[in-house]
């Protein structure tokens, strides 16, 4: 069952950058990988990009419910790239799971466009990651959710 704060939160979220913050297992996580999976099938794009500290912490804070969440016959991950992979249709889509541990995180991103992006534990993010993600996100109706 959702708390209250969750429910406001998946109704009020639809700005550009969507930040959730609060107290430890307040249900952050589920709203932000809820909103987060939406517009990786909403949106009319092919990638998407999720980082947290490390590609290890991310899977574990992540990317393993967001696997559970698209279902485990629906997608292939691989752990090495750090690419998931699922189909929206005929179409195959790809969530780009980055570590943003230290500024040379910043190349693993440089370069691309992405339908929308999440940074679990954004403040653990150098800034020079944030910024170029943040310049990353030109496709229409792109979000930023950041726990």
């Amino acid at each position: 069952m959702l708390s209250p704060k969750q429910v406001q939160g998946l109704k009020e979220a639809t700005k550009r950058i969507n930040l959730f913050e609060g107290c430890v297992r307040s249900g952050k996580t589920f709203v932000a990988n809820t909103l987060f999976i939406e517009q990786c099938y909403t949106v009319p794009y092919d990638k998407f990009l999720l980082t947290g500290k490390t590609k290890d912490t991310l899977k574990r804070n992540v990317t393993t419910d967001i696997i559970k969440f698209i279902g485990e016959d629906n997608c292939e991950y691989n752990s090495h790239m750090g690419e998931l992979s699922y189909k929206v249709g005929r179409e195959n889509r790809t969530i780009y799971c980055v570590g943003a541990l230290d500024e040379r995180s910043i190349g693993r991103i440089q370069g691309g466009t992405f339908g929308s992006w999440y940074a679990d534990e954004r403040v653990t993010h150098p800034e020079g990651v944030c910024e170029m993600a943040r310049t990353r996100l030109s496709v229409a109706n792109s979000r930023m959710f950041w726990t």
